[in-house]
């Protein structure tokens, strides 16, 4: 399911793969990096389909010279039954489908279907291959102006088996849209308390996002110190670029070091999920003022009579 490929362009790296997506089986996400794969954008979910039920796996890409990008994936969006089972020739179960970048992965054309028929899941005969599998390890790519895929389906038939053969088809780098749809790009979290020494307990913590915050997606708990989470609501301010996380109590107990944390996808920001945020501040137990002692020596002084 999580199988993938990546595709590199001008310093732009891209990657596409297949994953979990809480109840659904599998989506695919595309991510890119502007920098050769030193940081990557926020996942950008390809196939169109959402239903639960339905799945999207072993996704492949390809880049040409031209700068585009060319997605293509394995789709239950056809299957009508609740599921598919082998040998079935009537019953659809999958088909390909694909989206393309024109600009090298800033924005996505409309999800496509890419196969032209709906494929039954095939049987496959041969000793030691599981006899359900719908192909395995495809890679896609590109020759001068073309994008070249294969993949497997099982639309031909012997004696009433739908059988697992290879197909082939070949897209132009060319062509466009007036609407294409922009990649997410994550959101970034600073706070002025990073590496501050702080002498009183603080039950309140405040963080700046890049990005306006979606403010339906934030809660306490996405917000921990010392691995304590927030257990008060958050509030926001500056157009939802400025949170304050509360606590009742504060989470600093004892001297040293802190650690402030915000995992990666914990909130949503600027389009995109907020990349993982991670800092320290210092907590420093203030030391009591020493109570001073008399000296006969010296005395009388006014804070320090002699008796």
């Amino acid at each position: 399911m999580g199988w993938g490929e990546p595709a590199a362009y001008n310093h732009v790296v891209s990657y596409v793969y297949a994953a979990k997506n809480g109840s659904d089986p599998g989506d695919v996400f595309y991510i890119r990096s502007t920098d050769s794969g030193v940081t990557f954008s926020a996942p950008f979910q390809l196939n169109s389909n959402t239903d639960p039920t339905k799945a999207q796996w072993e996704p492949n890409l390809s880049v040409c010279d031209a700068g585009t990008l060319f997605a293509t994936w394995y789709d239950e969006a056809p299957r009508i039954a609740a599921s598919c089972q082998p040998p079935s020739p009537s019953t659809p179960c999958y088909q390909m489908h694909s989206r393309k970048s024109t600009d090298n992965g800033v924005t996505w054309l409309a999800d496509d279907t890419l196969s032209d028929i709906a494929s039954p899941l095939q049987l496959l005969p041969e000793p030691g291959i599981v006899a359900a599998y719908a192909s395995d390890y495809d890679y896609s790519s590109s020759v001068l102006n073309q994008h070249l895929v294969g993949w497997v389906d099982g639309r031909v038939t012997i004696n009433g088996i739908s059988q697992g053969d290879p197909f082939f088809d070949r897209e132009p780098s060319g062509a466009s849209t007036p609407t294409p749809t922009p990649t997410p790009m994550s959101c970034s979290v600073t706070s002025a308390g990073c590496g501050s020494v702080v002498f009183t307990p603080p039950t309140t913590f405040i963080v700046n996002v890049s990005d306006p915050v979606d403010t339906s997606t934030v809660q306490a708990s996405d917000f921990t110190v010392n691995n304590i989470p927030s257990n008060l609501p958050p509030t926001l301010s500056n157009g939802n670029t400025t949170i304050a996380f509360h606590y009742t109590t504060s989470p600093v107990t004892t001297r040293g070091l802190q650690t402030m944390h915000i995992p990666a996808g914990a909130f949503n920001c600027g389009g995109g999920p907020v990349l993982e945020f991670t800092c320290m501040f210092f907590y420093s137990v203030p030391r009591p003022t020493p109570t001073p002692r008399c000296r006969p020596t010296i005395c009388p002084r006014p804070d320090c009579p002699c008796t």
